[in-house]
């Protein structure tokens, strides 16, 4: 009984100082505090009237984000489900993001009385709307690279 709490506890030991298990960590707290900051904008003005729908956008949003990674690690953990299928419901989840960010960006870009109607849902769309088309384009960027250099590389 002692060795298996020693054994617990050095496992426990290993993951609090486990790079990658921190990264996880540190991602998964900065992901609640930006749905925080999200609810707590919806809050502001999501009530307040505007041309475009976008607090139905954050609320998509919101659950497109910690509900749908949650989902996936419970994929992930079942045995008989195994990987494969946490991948392609991982892949579905980025397909759906992908066209709803193409909306956000629609609707945030189409609104006329929204910036001024309701500046912080505005500012919350817009700001992520670019977050993602950023990302997006450096995450492409970057493939395109590494892809060009290993082309080249592989030629000598």
């Amino acid at each position: 009984m002692a060795e298996v709490a020693r054994t617990s506890t050095a496992y426990g030991e290993v993951l609090k100082t486990d790079p990658v298990v921190i990264l996880q960590n540190a991602a998964f707290i900065s992901y609640l505090l930006a749905d925080a900051v999200a609810l707590i904008l919806l809050a502001i003005d999501g009530l307040s009237p505007c041309g475009s729908p976008l607090a139905l956008w954050v609320m998509v949003e919101l659950f497109l984000s910690a509900p749908a990674t949650m989902a996936v690690d419970v994929v992930n953990d079942m045995p008989a489900i195994a990987t494969k299928h946490a991948f392609q419901l991982e892949l579905g989840w980025l397909v759906v993001s992908v066209l709803w960010v193409f909306v956000g960006t629609g609707w945030v870009t189409s609104s006329l009385t929204c910036q001024t109607t309701a500046p912080a849902l505005w500012w919350l769309v817009f700001t992520v709307s670019m977050f993602y088309w950023v990302f997006l384009s450096v995450f492409v960027i970057a493939i395109l690279v590494f892809t060009v250099v290993n082309m080249l590389a592989g030629q000598k």
